[in-house]
Protein backbone atom coordinates (compact mmCIF):
# COMPACT_ATOMS: atom_id res chain seq x y z
CA UNK A 1 0.00 0.00 0.00
CA UNK A 2 0.99 3.73 -0.98
CA UNK A 3 2.03 5.56 2.15
CA UNK A 4 2.62 8.88 0.57
CA UNK A 5 2.52 11.06 -2.64
CA UNK A 6 4.43 11.43 -5.18
CA UNK A 7 6.82 13.67 -6.51
CA UNK A 8 4.23 14.21 -9.56
CA UNK A 9 1.52 14.27 -7.28
CA UNK A 10 2.69 17.44 -5.53
CA UNK A 11 3.21 19.18 -8.83
CA UNK A 12 -1.01 19.30 -9.26
CA UNK A 13 -0.75 21.92 -6.29
CA UNK A 14 -1.48 25.47 -7.80
CA UNK A 15 1.06 27.39 -7.28
CA UNK A 16 -0.04 29.06 -4.27
CA UNK A 17 -1.09 26.23 -2.41
CA UNK A 18 2.84 25.10 -3.26
CA UNK A 19 3.92 27.97 -1.81
CA UNK A 20 2.74 26.00 1.16
CA UNK A 21 5.26 23.32 1.25
CA UNK A 22 8.24 25.10 -0.49
CA UNK A 23 11.46 26.82 1.58
CA UNK A 24 11.01 30.57 3.37
CA UNK A 25 12.72 32.06 0.29
CA UNK A 26 9.88 31.21 -1.51
CA UNK A 27 7.06 32.21 0.37
CA UNK A 28 8.99 35.44 0.86
CA UNK A 29 9.11 35.78 -2.92
CA UNK A 30 5.06 35.06 -3.39
CA UNK A 31 4.34 37.43 -0.20
CA UNK A 32 6.33 40.69 -1.96
CA UNK A 33 4.24 39.72 -4.95
CA UNK A 34 0.48 40.08 -3.21
CA UNK A 35 1.38 42.97 -1.63
CA UNK A 36 1.74 44.75 -4.61
CA UNK A 37 -0.98 46.88 -5.51
CA UNK A 38 0.31 47.82 -9.13
CA UNK A 39 0.48 43.95 -10.30
CA UNK A 40 -3.17 42.46 -11.94
CA UNK A 41 -4.11 38.99 -10.54
CA UNK A 42 -2.88 37.55 -13.98
CA UNK A 43 0.62 39.35 -13.47
CA UNK A 44 1.09 38.10 -10.05
CA UNK A 45 -0.65 34.53 -11.13
CA UNK A 46 2.57 34.52 -13.71
CA UNK A 47 5.42 35.12 -11.52
CA UNK A 48 4.06 33.05 -8.90
CA UNK A 49 4.33 30.40 -11.93
CA UNK A 50 7.93 31.51 -12.93
CA UNK A 51 8.67 31.23 -9.05
CA UNK A 52 7.72 27.88 -8.84
CA UNK A 53 9.32 26.40 -11.84
CA UNK A 54 12.68 27.98 -10.25
CA UNK A 55 12.38 24.94 -7.69
CA UNK A 56 14.15 21.90 -8.63
CA UNK A 57 12.82 18.54 -8.83
CA UNK A 58 15.52 17.85 -6.31
CA UNK A 59 14.08 20.34 -4.24
CA UNK A 60 10.63 18.58 -4.59
CA UNK A 61 12.36 15.42 -3.44
CA UNK A 62 14.24 17.16 -0.67
CA UNK A 63 10.36 17.93 0.38
CA UNK A 64 8.47 15.19 0.35
CA UNK A 65 11.31 12.98 1.95
CA UNK A 66 13.20 15.24 4.35
CA UNK A 67 10.77 18.37 5.15
CA UNK A 68 8.62 18.40 7.77
CA UNK A 69 5.56 18.41 5.49
CA UNK A 70 5.64 14.75 4.98
CA UNK A 71 2.40 13.92 3.09
CA UNK A 72 1.59 10.68 4.48
CA UNK A 73 -1.96 8.68 4.96
CA UNK A 74 -2.19 10.30 8.71
CA UNK A 75 -0.95 14.08 7.92
CA UNK A 76 -3.71 13.80 4.60
CA UNK A 77 -5.96 12.58 7.31
CA UNK A 78 -5.03 15.09 9.77
CA UNK A 79 -5.51 17.87 7.30
CA UNK A 80 -9.09 16.96 6.29
CA UNK A 81 -9.83 16.97 9.91
CA UNK A 82 -8.79 20.44 10.59
CA UNK A 83 -10.62 21.50 7.60
CA UNK A 84 -13.95 19.22 7.70
CA UNK A 85 -15.68 17.35 11.00
CA UNK A 86 -17.33 14.90 8.49
CA UNK A 87 -14.32 11.99 7.24
CA UNK A 88 -15.90 8.47 6.04
CA UNK A 89 -12.90 5.87 4.73
CA UNK A 90 -14.02 2.48 2.96
CA UNK A 91 -12.90 0.12 0.93
CA UNK A 92 -14.95 -1.46 -1.28
CA UNK A 93 -13.75 -4.28 -4.01
CA UNK A 94 -10.37 -2.80 -5.02
CA UNK A 95 -11.11 0.48 -4.19
CA UNK A 96 -11.35 3.21 -1.30
CA UNK A 97 -13.27 5.76 -1.14
CA UNK A 98 -12.89 8.97 0.98
CA UNK A 99 -16.01 10.73 1.76
CA UNK A 100 -16.14 14.54 2.81
CA UNK A 101 -18.26 17.26 2.59
CA UNK A 102 -16.89 18.28 -0.67
CA UNK A 103 -17.56 15.34 -2.33
CA UNK A 104 -17.13 11.29 -2.92
CA UNK A 105 -13.32 10.53 -4.85
CA UNK A 106 -12.02 7.29 -5.39
CA UNK A 107 -9.12 5.58 -6.23
CA UNK A 108 -7.71 1.89 -6.30
CA UNK A 109 -5.01 3.25 -3.42
CA UNK A 110 -6.20 5.08 -0.19
CA UNK A 111 -3.40 7.13 -0.52
CA UNK A 112 -4.65 8.57 -3.57
CA UNK A 113 -8.04 8.99 -3.29
CA UNK A 114 -6.99 11.14 0.41
CA UNK A 115 -4.67 13.10 -1.84
CA UNK A 116 -7.74 14.10 -3.93
CA UNK A 117 -9.73 15.30 -1.03
CA UNK A 118 -6.98 17.16 -0.18
CA UNK A 119 -6.53 19.05 -2.86
CA UNK A 120 -9.87 20.18 -2.60
CA UNK A 121 -9.58 21.72 1.05
CA UNK A 122 -6.41 23.37 0.86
Amino acid sequence: MKQHITVEQLFELQDYKLAEVMDEEFQNAVRNLNCNPYMSDTEKDNLIEVLAEQVTIGKMIEILYNHTWQVTIGKMIEILYNHTCDIVIESAGCNWYVDINTGIYKSRELCDALWEAVKEVL
